[in-house]
């Protein structure tokens, strides 16, 4: 149950199960204060396969805490929703995760424990509900907005080295995402032409797109 795992970790209190029932979105059997789904969610709501029982009409405590644009505060301390965040839980708690932390985070964090990692990107969709709980710092899930990707550090470490070598020569993001690099910034930029070898060869790779989106200029770390 991800919503209990999240909410309990921002408030560090753990709720007791009291009403019987089946949440849409987590499934859980019993939960605090159930209300019906129609009054949670919005007309403009369109995940309704991702819904864990898509038969069920109500809502959790839990989940509608998580769902809600009023639950989180913002650093200008006005009220705004989890989906905004990108963030992971662990044992040791909720932690919001800036774009400049993205690459740390896939790399080097030592999660705690059990944890739940999700990265937004434009924090239109909440995600939480798509995700799963994962416990291996070496391989883990990572949480998006239209992805759910079984990340690997090792695997995956030469292919950051490859991007972000790119990103940091000039290369826009545009083009790493496109696999298309103006033929006069090749030339210009002095980008070796085994590194567009490389490159195409991550085409149908799921954790590229991860990776590309989480870079940062003049951010790199040797990893």
């Amino acid at each position: 149950m991800i919503s209990k795992m999240i909410i309990e970790a921002i408030e560090k209190t753990a709720y007791e199960d009291e009403v019987d029932g089946n949440c849409c979105f987590c499934g859980t059997k019993k939960a605090n204060g159930f209300i019906e789904r129609k009054k949670m969610l919005s007309g403009s709501f369109t995940d309704y396969n991702a819904l864990l029982d898509k038969t069920a009409m109500q809502v959790c405590d839990y989940c509608q805490k998580a769902l809600s644009d009023k639950y989180m505060k913002s650093p200008k301390d006005n009220s705004c929703g989890l989906r905004l965040y990108s963030y992971c839980v662990d044992d040791t708690g909720f932690k919001t995760i800036d774009m400049s932390e993205k690459i740390y985070y896939l790399f080097e964090h030592q999660f705690v424990g059990k944890f739940f990692l999700a990265f937004s990107n434009l924090g239109k969709k909440h995600i939480f509900f798509k995700g799963k709980i994962s416990h291996s710092n070496d391989e883990f899930y990572v949480c998006g907005e239209e992805y759910n990707i079984l990340f690997n550090r090792t695997q995956n470490k030469e292919l950051f080295e490859l991007v972000n070598s790119m990103f940091q020569l000039g290369v826009t993001k545009k083009e790493l995402l496109s696999f298309s690099v103006d033929t006069k910034k090749i030339v210009k930029l002095h980008i070796p032409f085994e590194k567009l070898v490389k490159l195409k060869k991550y085409r149908a790779n799921c954790c590229y797109e991860l990776i590309v989106n989480a870079l940062i200029k003049d951010k790199k770390k040797e990893i």
